[in-house]
């Protein structure tokens, strides 16, 4: 082989390597993986339903699956009224919990209301619960709870609780997270988004990093120009090893 080639080769191995490296010493994320790509809806709870099919196997892999809405948004939990109501019979979830503060949850039967806030050492508990049982349990909580990309949420905390125990014992434990977020259809609308794109100091409830997210898959969308009459536009993509991002107005 000639000298060249070798420090081609060793060259590109190198830049992997860092790549790599780097990717897990500073936490880069990877890039969104399209799982349902810009389709329409004739309501929302055919959208649940095309989310459980594209993700029937993850969502079966996993005991514990939290389900994000906007809190004032109707459409959202009558998706994942359509989701749960896609499910077989012999693989619905033995427990549904709902956090206490969503504005729509009797639109989804449950089997515990709960505030996941104000009784956080219980909820905690009662995932521990879940992890040394096997139970078959899902939860539904605002989007900005258990996404990834908010700072210092209730996902953080859980991280805490579960893996950086004082006695250095982690639990064995993970789960998979289905977020809907809306989302801006144009430029013009992006001042009034619901969750903004604001990742400066006025960022107060450190939600920002996942406004982008948001925006910037919307605006891939902008020059769309079949958007069906009547019907709901929507999308999902991985943006984690089991965490997903759905956008549904």
């Amino acid at each position: 082989m000639k000298k060249s080639t070798f420090a081609y080769i060793l060259g590109a191995a190198a830049v992997v390597i860092g790549g790599v490296y780097f990717a897990f010493k500073f936490g880069l994320k990877p890039q969104p993986i399209p799982k349902i790509k810009w389709s329409h809806f004739t309501n929302p709870e055919e959208y649940g339903a095309s989310v459980y099919k594209r993700l029937r196997l993850e969502v079966l892999g996993q005991n514990l699956v939290f389900l994000g809405v906007l809190p004032e948004r109707k459409n959202h939990y009558l998706a994942w009224k359509g989701f749960f109501d896609s499910l077989e019979a012999e693989n619905k979830f033995q427990h549904i919990i709902i956090d206490s503060t969503l504005s729509h949850k009797d639109l989804i039967p449950s089997t515990e209301v709960i505030s996941m806030i104000e009784n956080q050492a219980a909820v905690v508990a009662t995932i521990k619960d879940i992890i040394a049982t096997k139970k078959r349990v899902a939860i539904i909580l605002p989007t900005t709870y258990m996404s990834s990309l908010v700072k210092d949420n209730f996902y953080a905390l859980l991280t805490r609780s579960l893996y950086q125990q004082d006695d250095g014992r982690a639990f064995d434990v993970d789960w998979m997270t289905l977020s809907l977020s809306s989302f801006p259809m144009s430029r013009e609308d992006e001042p009034g988004m619901e969750i903004p794109c604001d990742t400066d100091v006025k960022d107060s409830d450190g939600s920002g990093e996942l406004g982008c997210a948001v925006v910037m898959k919307a605006r891939a969308l902008y020059r769309k120009k079949d958007r069906v009459e009547g019907k709901l536009p929507g999308v999902l993509d991985q943006i984690g090893t089991k965490e997903y991002l759905g956008l549904l107005n």
